[in-house]
């Protein structure tokens, strides 16, 4: 019997450099399953001294995002999702919106977003593009009951 094929997930950060939210990526791709799982990690900057050791858990990807386009067409991160063909993006603080956009446009199935921390109170422009973001999101996970409680509003 053939064995079913592996869910591709690819998870979008800005950067791996340090912080709780690298930290989390790394555990989550050193902790799921390979045989069921094949992991991704795509930077929208450099890698960071945070993904060493990640390559031995997932492929590392890097774009170079052009700030002032990007927000509305982010032309490079689609053809780059595209290419990896993932069948879940899964976001992570601070590239919601580009990212959730781009999975979109590339035809990703399932969109998942974690919320690691905000500035508060958040900017009119983030809770906009974040309103946006969410309407594009099967799943948005907080890391906390606080941000759980923010989110809801």
């Amino acid at each position: 019997m053939t064995p079913p094929p592996r869910l591709k997930v690819l998870h979008v950060v800005h950067k791996l450099d340090l912080g709780g939210l690298e930290r989390m990526v790394g555990a989550i791709v050193r902790l799921l399953d390979p045989d069921r799982f094949e992991s991704h990690i795509l930077t929208l900057s450099e890698f960071g001294r945070l993904s060493e050791g990640l390559d031995q858990h997932a492929r590392l990807h890097r774009i170079n995002s052009v700030r002032q386009l990007s927000m509305i067409w982010p032309v490079g991160l689609i053809r780059a999702i595209r290419a990896i063909a993932p069948h879940v993006v899964h976001t992570h603080s601070g590239v919601w919106y580009k990212a959730s956009l781009a999975a979109r446009r590339a035809g990703v199935p399932r969109l998942v977003h974690t919320d690691h921390g905000r500035h508060y109170p958040d900017p009119w422009k983030a809770r906009l593009l974040d309103g946006l973001a969410a309407r594009r999101t099967d799943v948005v996970a907080a890391v906390s009951d606080a941000l759980r409680r923010l989110a809801l509003r």
